[in-house]
């Protein structure tokens, strides 16, 4: 995904998956094997009135037989730059599309322009940013939380390859964390759930390991260290799924 005349590693255009209907967050798209999308990042986003009302609208629309929705955003590849000018502040924002992607069940994905889209990075809305591929499996699964507490959102960190990229939307949050926990990007682990791939089965076939509507015990722990409390959860919507992009080298 880097421009044409780009020549530096972490200089890219780049895919986020467009979270929310309030309040708008956008989840950076990440590749173990590509130096400039080898990060997972989280931000506090705002949309112009044009790209929010086509996102928005789209929402609203029946999801075609035997896909599955999501939604990004994706900066122009005629203005490529690192994430790390995002953290720094040196970059408030970019412009690019809104894009409706519709999956298949063998992860094959089908990206269609909704809008064009100037997003701005709201100010202390970098939640999240580390580099993948640097820890080993945890023992059970381990994700990150962030959103608001009325839309809630659960990623899959990443460890290293191979491995899969995960948002799942998460309700009856109990106890429900602050606006200010969520801010701090807490991590959930799930005891009962495995980290890894599944042994022997293609990327391609590869599944989440939850299972809709379904109620898991996990504990959160601050990202920056701390106690470890108790927590349930309710999984609703995927909003992202990827097992094979991910780790094509």
């Amino acid at each position: 995904m880097n421009g044409p005349l780009n020549t530096d590693p972490l200089s890219a255009d780049h895919r986020f998956i467009l979270l929310g209907r309030t309040a708008f967050l956008a989840y950076h798209l990440s590749m173990f094997h590509v130096p400039a999308h080898a990060f997972q990042m989280v931000l506090k986003v705002e949309l112009d009135e044009a790209a929010r009302t086509a996102y928005l609208e789209d929402l609203k629309k029946p999801v075609p037989p035997g896909k599955r929705r999501y939604h990004s955003l994706r900066s122009s590849p005629q203005a490529p730059f690192p994430l790390s000018k995002i953290k720094s502040g040196a970059l408030t924002g970019f412009t690019g599309e809104v894009e409706r992607v519709l999956a298949d069940t063998t992860g094959e994905r089908a990206f269609e322009k909704l809008a064009d889209v100037t997003v701005k990075v709201l100010t202390s809305g970098v939640l999240y940013f580390e580099p993948i591929g640097t820890s080993d499996y945890p023992a059970h699964f381990t994700g990150l939380l962030f959103g608001t507490p009325t839309e809630t959102f659960l990623g899959h960190r990443l460890a290293k390859p191979d491995h899969w990229d995960e948002v799942r939307e998460v309700t009856t949050v109990t106890p429900q964390p602050s606006q200010s926990t969520l801010d701090g990007v807490p991590q959930v682990t799930v005891p009962s759930l495995r980290d890894t791939l599944e042994t022997g089965v293609d990327l391609k076939k590869q599944q989440s390991p939850f299972t809709e509507k379904t109620t898991y015990q996990a504990e959160l722990t601050p990202h920056n260290g701390g106690s470890a409390s108790t927590l349930s959860f309710t999984t609703a919507e995927q909003r992202w799924w990827n097992s094979t992009s991910l780790n094509k080298k």
